[in-house]
């Protein structure tokens, strides 16, 4: 079994190398190696779409900076978008 270290860096390189692609470049090598039948490294990808999907979810670390009772400013005169 790889590393969760080792998972999290190859997650962290695919968005450098695949910008806003990343996770549709991740699940295309997971059904290549699903297709020549390597279980194992299926298995790894798998678990590197993960990461990379929680590497790119901007909403989710927006929502995790501001807390979930503070309002996020979304526009640049400080007024929000978020709760109305």
């Amino acid at each position: 079994m790889i590393p969760e270290l080792y998972i999290w860096r190859a997650a962290a390189l695919m968005p450098k190398r695949y910008g806003d692609k990343a996770l549709e470049q991740s699940s295309a090598r997971a059904n290549e190696l699903t297709g020549d039948g390597d279980h194992d490294a299926t298995d790894t990808w798998r678990r590197i779409i993960t990461a990379v999907a929680q590497l790119t979810n901007t909403t989710a670390r927006a929502a995790a900076l501001t807390g979930p009772d503070q309002k996020r400013s979304d526009r640049p005169d400080g007024t929000s978008t978020v709760g109305g």
